[in-house]
């Protein structure tokens, strides 16, 4: 607790330990990356996320762009008030932040309507709460009387306020007027914003997913492999390390279901031995796939925990 309180009085903004290019070698995840229009956040040699001192000028909007919160900082500032949110001189908000603002009942936004930015971002929130029968924002031009911070560019002064870290103070003293950064999956239950393909065919149930999901959107549970897309926060770590390329994840808005896909308990022609599969046909085992892949012998590990009749 007192180190993220230094942290966000501090100004650093951190990629923590739960940032998945942490947890597998294969992970493709930079949307924090695509987001900082500073490129202030960058991948190092060992593909892991890094922040840029020099180029982060500590907006905030990268810890909102994280799809599994492992970034550490500031909020964004922004002029929020009477269920309004304003566009103003800061960063562009994420689709997630600005689903968040509208959760916590900012409804209307005072904007131009000629920022392209902004109004990207306002059109996909609109689509996505179309999608789940949810009024969109509303839209109010702006003026002298209803923003006074209309779409101004940053001067040096301000800029040089926030790098000094003037006001963070106040922002954490009003940290529970900010929307609170958590999942879109717990705000919008019960629907998706994403579905998860699996490939029965060339499933091996190897238990990688259930390993490296950090939603938890995985399970093996009376014979059955589960797949629960509403937990999915779309990070699509399993898709990069599956080692099977069985696994796809694709934006589909709906009501969430739980997908279940039955185990069977195939027969390998080749060694003659039963394994569990995700498909009742006919095709090697996973011990066999890997054996000749690699060209040399060894024995099929993992399997036996599923107590499949040999």
């Amino acid at each position: 607790m007192e180190y993220a309180i230094n942290t966000f009085l501090s100004g650093t903004v951190l990629v923590t330990s739960d940032c998945i290019r942490h947890k597998s070698k294969r992970a493709t995840c930079r949307q924090c990356i695509d987001y900082c229009e500073h490129h202030a956040l960058s991948l190092t040699e060992n593909e892991t996320v890094a922040v840029k001192a020099e180029a982060c000028t500590r907006c905030g909007g990268c810890v909102f762009a994280c799809p599994v919160m492992a970034i550490e900082g500031p909020m964004p500032q922004r002029r929020a008030e009477d269920e309004r949110l304003y566009q103003d001189g800061e960063s562009i908000p994420s689709l997630k932040e600005l689903l968040l603002y509208y959760h916590e009942g900012y409804r209307t936004l005072i904007l131009d309507e000629s920022h392209p930015s902004w109004m990207n971002i306002v059109e996909e929130a609109n689509t996505f709460l179309h999608s789940i029968n949810k009024p969109p924002f509303s839209i109010i031009s702006p003026s002298l009387n209803n923003n006074d911070s209309y779409f101004k560019r940053e001067d040096s002064a301000i800029k040089r306020r926030r790098l000094l870290g003037i006001g963070l103070i106040q922002r954490y003293l009003k940290q529970d007027e900010l929307p609170k950064n958590i999942s879109l999956a717990e705000v919008f239950k019960p629907y998706q914003q994403f579905s998860i393909d699996v490939s029965t065919e060339r499933c091996s149930l190897c238990g990688s997913c259930l390993q490296l999901c950090p939603a938890g959107v995985f399970h093996y549970q009376d014979r059955q492999f589960s797949v629960d897309t509403g937990k999915c926060v779309g990070c699509r770590l399993c898709e990069a390390s599956c080692p099977e390329e069985a696994l796809s994840v694709r934006p589909d808005v709906k009501e969430s279901a739980v997908s279940s896909y039955a185990f069977h308990a195939a027969l390998c022609p080749r060694c003659q031995r039963r394994y569990p599969s995700l498909s009742p046909d006919e095709h090697l085992c996973p011990a066999c796939v890997v054996r000749e892949r690699l060209r040399f012998s060894t024995q099929r590990i993992g399997m036996n925990s599923l107590n499949f009749p040999q």
